[in-house]
């Protein structure tokens, strides 16, 4: 309702509408628009311009992140319900990449798609890291393409990172602190160091941090686990990646007399040790996530936290929310509770040891006495999986690209493989999200939902018009039902083309996000129409939004709220899940750019190598080819033997004279003509295709 309300102020432009035009607009009650509308006021999406007869219309005002592209192109980011607004240089007024601005709209059909509008106030400076360059006049310190003069300590050389406290302009004039020197840009891991602190994944209140940590033992006592259930004697165990030390789950499965599986997922208790509106709890809410970016880890919390006494290490005292479950050979749960409890895990396993016992029957002395609940956790879990795809859950069955550093200098590109282990971990992990969130809900309180919206149908016949035109026979109705792209991406994963046809669906659909309202989850076939739920509660060590669900069930368990439907605190959730979906998307761009970047550098040393490849996407002015180690670079038209021409609901390219056409998959041959790690970007040059 938020987002068509949203939809019915912009479409009527500079005009206003009453609350009773606004609740017809919409189709519901008159007081269900009352609390809406309030909360547009509060967010300043709206504004009142006649409160005799209660008229609004879209604030003209909006505050929001300013961020700038490659290419030095201006926007300000607002809410995920609306479009990010084009600044103009001129109307920029010194923001700089990351502060929050408050902005005025001066074209809502600005010609790039985006409104156009001016920033009207820099509200809120972020921390800067700046790269010292000089020419023959003056030195500067340079943020992206914008350079800021300053007086530089002659110490410090061009080519040095700093982080950079920057002031409100004055007369024009910038002022700047230099809070810290990172080192010089050419140091091992200071390239990721910088992307980083680009990205928002700073060190925030590190002083205020460090008196905190003092306070939060390295053990669990006695006293603590007082009044929670004791699963020490339970064989729990880890399943991860070997060199893994921020261990959020412990797992467990037996087999019950009566033939059903007991299940227990054991999820670090981090809100025990992060008190909400502490330091540590406001830093960990700025970054919104850990970063894995190639071979740099940041945590979401400090590391004495995420690998110390928050990690189910093995062989010692941890505290967890235990849920434990009853679920039938058919793969229905019949029981579900969340307990506080105290466990020990007893074995720290890794995913590849795993994947050998149950696909090889080659079994570490050390794993023996497990492998009978190994073995039930795969039969349990193999039938969770079928249940799933039968009710419409994707598998879109694309390689992850692994970039293996030394030194932090890329020397070899993998794929991530995804084995048993991985499955029944990923299974295990997605019943215990969906049964928590059901459990939730039903209880009628302001909670956290993660959601996955249907595609837009308009969307699904591109690409069955695209499929069709790459030979593919379909003749069912194109339908936004899950089933129905499952049965495409069968399809096309049978051929060749499959990976990079895969891939291009996936751009197609919606990006999964978190909300305070049920949406269902469409990936993973959860219907809300059949009342149920998702949301993410199995990494509060490495994601926020977990540990802000976390508290709601600890604060159920405890018995300190029944019912919650006040405004402000649905407004404060919103808050969350909105900023954690940013954070999301910032650290998904961040992981990005990072194998962007490593890929360019790898390939500097390549320069005039031959390679074969695929074609993976189109541009208006060039088609990007992937090769077969999973790197990607771009051919631009201007480089090809004729003037091509994309048709974009095609997804094809075609020559103006020689009629020749290119498409998602098909093979070519390229060369390797210029490299740029600082760019990221890589050219290729077509030589056979």
């Amino acid at each position: 309702m938020r987002e068509r309300a949203i939809e019915i102020f912009r479409n009527i432009g500079t005009n206003s509408i009453n609350i009773k035009d606004l609740a017809r607009k919409l189709g519901v009650e008159y007081n269900e628009v009352v609390e809406l509308v309030k909360n547009l006021l509060n967010e300043k999406i709206i504004t009142c311009t006649n409160t005799k007869h209660g008229m609004y219309r879209l604030s003209p005002y909006r505050e929001g992140i300013y961020v700038m592209t490659k290419k030095g192109l201006g926007f300000v980011i607002l809410s995920d319900e609306e479009k990010d607004v084009y600044i103009d240089e001129k109307n920029a007024k010194n923001a700089l990449p990351g502060d929050r601005v408050l902005i005025k709209i001066m074209d809502e059909s600005y010609n790039l798609g985006k409104p156009e509008g001016r920033i009207k106030e820099v509200l809120n400076r972020k921390m800067q890291v700046a790269e010292v360059t000089s020419d023959k006049k003056e030195r500067y310190y340079q943020i992206g393409k914008r350079l800021i003069k300053a007086n530089i300590p002659n110490g410090i050389v061009d080519g040095t990172l700093v982080k950079l406290e920057i002031g409100k302009p004055d007369k024009g004039i910038v002022s700047t602190k230099v809070i810290e020197v990172l080192g010089h840009k050419t140091d091992p891991g200071m390239d990721i160091t910088k992307l980083l602190y680009d990205y928002g994944f700073e060190d925030y209140y590190k002083d205020e941090i460090k008196e905190e940590l003092k306070n939060i033992p390295g053990e669990v006592k006695e006293s603590e686990m007082k009044n929670r259930l004791d699963l020490r004697k339970i064989s729990l165990v880890t399943i991860d990646g070997s060199d893994t030390k921020d261990i959020d789950d412990a797992v467990y499965c037996e087999v019950l007399p009566n033939g059903n599986y007991k299940i227990i997922t054991a999820i670090a208790d981090v809100s025990y040790y992060v008190k909400e509106d502490s330091y540590i709890d406001k830093a960990a809410y700025e970054r919104g996530t850990s970063v894995y970016a190639i071979d740099t880890v940041k945590p979401m919390l400090p590391r004495e936290l995420s690998n110390g006494i928050c990690s189910l290490n093995e062989g010692v005292d941890r505290l967890a929310l235990a849920y434990i479950m009853e679920v039938n050979k058919e793969g229905k749960t019949l029981s579900f509770e969340i307990k506080e409890a105290v466990i020990n895990s007893k074995k720290k396993m890794c995913y590849e040891k795993v994947n050998n016992l149950l696909d090889n029957n080659i079994c570490d002395p050390e794993y023996e006495p497990f492998k009978e609940m190994l073995a039930n956790m795969k039969d349990i879990t193999d039938i969770l999986y079928k249940n799933r795809v039968k009710q419409g859950s994707l598998e879109f069955d694309i390689d992850e690209l692994k970039i293996l550093t030394k030194d932090g200098v890329p020397v070899q590109f993998d794929r991530k493989s995804q084995g048993t282990g991985e499955n029944i971990i990923e299974e295990l992990m997605v019943l215990t999200n969906k049964e928590a969130a059901m459990y939730i809900e039903s209880l009628g309180v302001n909670t956290f939902f993660r959601v996955h919206e249907y595609p837009d149908e308009e969307e699904i016949s591109e690409i069955v018009t695209v499929l069709k035109n790459y030979g593919y026979k379909i003749d069912e109705k194109v339908s936004t039902s899950s089933k129905f792209i499952q049965h495409i991406l069968d399809m096309v994963q049978k051929d060749k083309r499959g990976q990079i046809l895969s891939s291009y669906i996936l751009r197609c659909m919606a990006k999964a996000k978190y909300d305070i309202v049920n949406l269902g989850h469409y990936g993973i076939a959860v219907d809300a129409g059949r009342k149920e739920a998702y949301m993410h509660t199995t990494s509060p060590i490495r994601r926020y939004p977990d540990l802000a669900f976390h508290r709601i069930q600890k604060d159920i368990l405890e018995g300190k709220i029944k019912k919650n439907t006040t405004s402000d605190d649905l407004m404060k959730k919103k808050e969350i899940a909105v900023h954690s979906s940013q954070k999301e998307r910032d650290e998904q761009e961040c992981e990005r750019q990072a194998n962007k970047m490593k890929m360019a550098e790898y390939y500097e040393s390549r320069i005039n190598n031959e390679y074969k490849g695929m074609i993976s996407g189109f541009t208006p002015t060039a088609m990007y080819v992937m090769l077969d180690d999973l790197s990607e670079g771009r051919v631009a038209y201007s480089t090809m033997d004729d003037y091509y021409e994309l048709l974009p609901e095609l997804q094809t390219i075609v020559g103006k004279s020689n009629k020749k056409s290119y498409r998602l998959g098909d093979e070519v041959t390229i060369k390797v003509v210029r490299a740029s790690k600082e760019d990221k970007e890589i050219d290729f040059e077509l030589v056979r295709g």
